[in-house]
């Protein structure tokens, strides 16, 4: 999510970029959690809080720099398409 958050920041204030296109590049469109990941995090001492609380303070911000990006944002999806919501 860093990563494509970085991307977007990045794309909305290029010049050359017209628009922003999400694509998948498996057989599934997911942008979001990385589930293996969060089930690694069973067992740290505070019950993933922390981890949790950082996922979701990425995740809004993610999803805000969609939604207030100045160019267009689409998904490309040519198959499954799962998320969050």
């Amino acid at each position: 999510m860093k990563r494509l958050g970085d991307e977007l920041n990045s794309a909305a204030s290029d010049q050359t970029v017209r628009m922003i296109v999400l694509a998948a590049n498996r057989p599934a469109f997911c942008v979001g959690y990385d589930l293996k990941e969060m089930r690694a995090r069973r067992t740290v001492p505070d019950r993933r809080r922390s981890y949790f609380t950082e996922v979701m303070i990425l995740c809004s911000g993610l999803m805000q720099s969609i939604a207030n990006n100045p160019k267009p944002v689409i998904a490309e999806v040519a198959g499954i398409a799962t998320a969050a919501g």
